[in-house]
């Protein structure tokens, strides 16, 4: 590729600093973090190597530039503040740097996953999120039963759930009561909707497989090993 584009990338808007190596232009914009015309600028140029400072997760801006056929390329923003020339910052400076170490072949990529197993990876954050709510929840639920009187047991059998639903309490503890069990009935949902989505990954996946053939060790933590580790 002849066509390099330095981007000094923030929430709401990028400068882009671009070359092209055949012609010898360059030029560089501000971009406001409009879609349509994030999407515009880059259908305009013809594919290029992108690079940008590893910082936040812009899944949208990479949706964008697989779309235009650009190739995306992240680096270490220690190694590439550490080969400026000034100490002082601004996005244009910030642009041209990250063109400059592009155009020299110099630009310091690091290692990304692929967009299925950051996937993966979201959607088990997303399950360990809501499996600590849902405990949250049963150690609320198992604080009435101790206020209700009830002997000791264990709050995640129905047996247990079935008493606590008869025992008298007053207004509050009722409202707490219907609220509690509401709320663990849409997280027992959400979880298992989630495991289903999962449980399939891990069928698809021969990786996976293979880990789980070793003693105690179930698709969650495979699915967590593979996907973090990928094929390398």
């Amino acid at each position: 590729m002849t066509l390099y584009i330095g981007v000094d990338f923030h929430p709401h808007q990028q400068t882009v600093a671009w070359c092209d190596t055949q012609t010898g232009e360059t030029n560089t914009c501000t971009l406001q973090h409009n879609l349509s015309e994030v999407l515009k600028f880059y259908q305009s140029v013809s594919p290029s190597i992108v690079g940008i400072e590893a910082s936040s997760r812009a899944i949208w801006f990479e949706q964008v530039l697989e779309q235009t056929n650009h190739q995306l390329l992240i680096g270490n923003p220690a190694l590439i503040r550490s080969r400026a020339r000034s100490r002082h910052k601004s996005d244009d400076r910030d642009a041209q740097l990250i063109l400059d170490l592009l155009v020299k072949d110099e630009f310091p990529a690091i290692w990304r996953r692929s967009q299925e197993s950051n996937q993966i990876i979201d959607v088990l954050h997303l399950r360990r999120q809501l499996v600590n709510q849902r405990t949250q929840t049963y150690n609320r639920l198992q604080a009435l039963a101790h206020c209700g009187g009830l002997p000791r047991g264990k709050m995640r059998s129905i047996a247990f759930q079935s008493l606590l639903k008869q025992v008298t309490v007053n207004e509050s503890g009722q409202m707490q009561r219907e609220h509690l069990f509401s709320l663990l009935d849409q997280l027992n949902k959400q979880i298992c909707e989630l495991q289903k989505w999962l449980k399939q990954k891990a069928v698809n996946d021969k990786q996976v497989q293979l880990l789980l053939t070793q003693r105690g060790v179930g698709y969650l933590t495979a699915l967590a090993t593979v996907n973090t580790l990928e094929r390398v």
